[in-house]
């Protein structure tokens, strides 16, 4: 439990949320913290563990509704962290900098989930992803496609489609001379022992 003594409640005007947590001065020139600072040199940020109201702006991990979790020099950072985003989505793990990042899970409002590995923001790594209508791909995941065999597919697309995109990869990428890693109308890739 975090001690609630060091908490304070603030609205930032650059993204008009409000916090409740912990918080530091920064000196924007030499990127030092401190518990208090005057003078145009310092910016109050986000720094230790609270919660944040979004007010539904974009930002960059999308439209975020409410962050609870470690913060490191006003940006969403550290282990066992929860986003709620405006959609009703959900996400419950790690970030770093600001982005999903090691493990965790998101819950689509549509029913889809993943589990498992995440860098910078994308299903990358070992993970399960259980598609709404109860199909579930588990294995290597990169660039938030699915390794399928010898192809990425998108774990979003229904069967048929998946069905097709492998057809096209064993139809055509595979009988390519040189070696493509990547086609960008199928977004499919080539996977080779090289």
């Amino acid at each position: 439990m975090p001690d609630l003594s060091k908490f304070k409640c603030y609205r930032f005007s650059n993204d008009g949320s409000l916090y409740y947590g912990e918080v530091a001065f920064l000196n924007i020139k030499t990127g030092h913290l401190a518990q208090s600072g005057e003078g145009d040199d310092w910016k109050l940020v986000r720094h230790g563990y609270g919660m944040n109201m979004f007010n539904g702006n974009r930002d960059e991990d999308g439209i975020l509704t409410k962050y609870e979790g470690n913060w490191d020099k006003d940006k969403k950072h550290g282990d066992n962290a929860t986003a709620v985003f405006s959609d009703g989505s959900t996400y419950t793990g790690s970030f770093k900098k600001g982005k999903f990042e090691g493990n965790g899970k998101y819950e689509w409002a549509q029913g889809h989930k993943y589990e498992g590995q995440w860098k910078e923001s994308q299903m990358d790594g070992n993970g399960t992803f259980t598609n709404a209508n109860g199909r579930v791909h588990t294995g290597v995941f990169k660039r938030n496609f699915f390794l399928n065999d010898k192809t990425f597919i998108n774990p979003l697309d229904d069967e048929k489609k998946q069905e097709k995109n492998i057809k096209y990869y064993d139809d055509h990428v595979l009988s390519l001379k040189e070696k493509h890693a990547y086609d960008k109308r199928t977004r499919l890739y080539k996977v080779t022992n090289d």
